[in-house]
């Protein structure tokens, strides 16, 4: 299986390439930010803006078909939420963080995208 998927897309497009176009442009452009927030929020240790910032991100990932990474945001939401481990937090953001990097550099080849 590949780093991303858009089987979700293309069924929430009904087949339009460019909505489709849209949503992953609109990803590719968020997604960045609303990982600098997590990233940040932890540093902070700030359990609440971890939570805030993962349940933002988890249904993007989801949307993209992206299993592992949409796995280990939703943990991250969790621990978030129940003022949970943060060595555990920042071990799974550092495995989201590679994994999303290798999924947007696929992404922006496939798509043609700066």
């Amino acid at each position: 299986m590949g780093v991303y998927s858009i089987q979700k897309i293309d069924e929430l497009s009904g087949g339009d390439a460019d909505f489709a176009l849209s949503i992953i442009q609109v990803f590719l452009e968020e997604t960045p930010q609303d990982m600098y927030s997590l990233e940040q929020a932890i540093a902070a240790e700030n359990h609440t803006l971890i939570y805030q910032a993962a349940h933002k991100i988890k249904p993007n990932v989801d949307l993209l078909g992206m299993v592992r990474t949409h796995q280990l945001i939703l943990g991250i939401e969790q621990q978030g939420r129940s003022n949970g481990d943060l060595q555990q937090i920042r071990s799974d953001f550092a495995e989201s963080k590679e994994l999303l990097a290798k999924a947007m550099e696929q992404i922006k080849v496939d798509y043609k995208l700066d």
